[in-house]
């Protein structure tokens, strides 16, 4: 996997991102004490005081993985999908647990419409298992994002014959039906995802384009508010929303 970021580059984007530290942090001799406090932090939901105490343990060891992991996970919470995906991809060159940052890379890359980054830094080759469905059914969305339905359908075809029910798979293949113009089948699969996950602003996203397609504007705009209602940051549901 070629290396998109030198540490160096991380590190500034660090210190650009949240600026200089606040009086009343705590202060630590190591990059794991800020780490461990950065951690509490976030999980008593003080995501901003988490921020700044995981940019001083970077400070200290630019290196520092569990840092770089969690910051991209806070900053891709909080709609900076560009930035947490630089971190994210360069905590799983250092050495992070593949798996878990690997899921989280492929939201930001996503998030970001960063296709082609994610087409070639996160290759199917020597993958399994879940993480291979995963990313079977994250390569079909950057190929639909690039235009390239036709290898996207193989992709999504390979992942839905593995496992008829997996997610990212079945959303990728109403954004295809869309494409094709087929709005009510695209419906039918994204009315199921909701049920599964009413929370899912992709998934209602995905519904809202379907009824647009149908001619259904007011459903439309409300499927729209709940898809932001969820993100608020998600472009393509703000951008339709407001030509609606």
């Amino acid at each position: 996997m070629p290396r998109l970021w030198a540490t160096s580059a991380v590190l500034a984007l660090v210190i650009a991102l949240v600026g200089a530290p606040a009086a009343a942090q705590s202060v630590f001799e190591s990059a794991s004490g800020y780490y461990e406090d950065a951690r509490m932090r976030a999980a008593e939901d003080d995501a901003a005081g988490a921020v700044i105490q995981l940019k001083n343990a970077l400070q200290l060891d630019d290196t520092h993985v569990p840092s770089l992991t969690l910051l991209g996970e806070l900053l891709l919470a909080d709609g900076q999908a560009v930035q947490a995906a630089g971190l994210l991809s360069e905590a799983l060159l250092l050495g992070a647990d593949s798996d878990s940052v690997t899921v989280n890379l492929v939201d930001a890359y996503l998030r970001s419409s960063q296709f082609s980054a994610l087409l070639r830094t996160l290759p199917l080759e020597n993958t399994r298992g879940s993480l291979r469905l995963e990313l079977l059914a994250a390569h079909a969305q950057a190929l639909l994002g690039l235009g390239r339905n036709n290898d996207a359908e193989r992709l999504i075809m390979e992942a839905l014959d593995s496992d008829p029910q997996h997610y990212r798979a079945l959303l990728a293949r109403s954004s295809l039906l869309l494409r094709r113009g087929n709005a009510r089948d695209a419906l039918r699969v994204t009315s199921a995802l909701i049920e599964r996950r009413p929370n899912d602003t992709q998934a209602w996203n995905a519904q809202a384009s379907s009824l647009q397609l149908l001619g259904r504007r007011e459903d439309a705009i409300s499927a729209y508010q709940r898809a932001l209602e969820f993100r608020a940051e998600n472009t393509d549901a703000r951008l339709s929303l407001v030509a609606l």
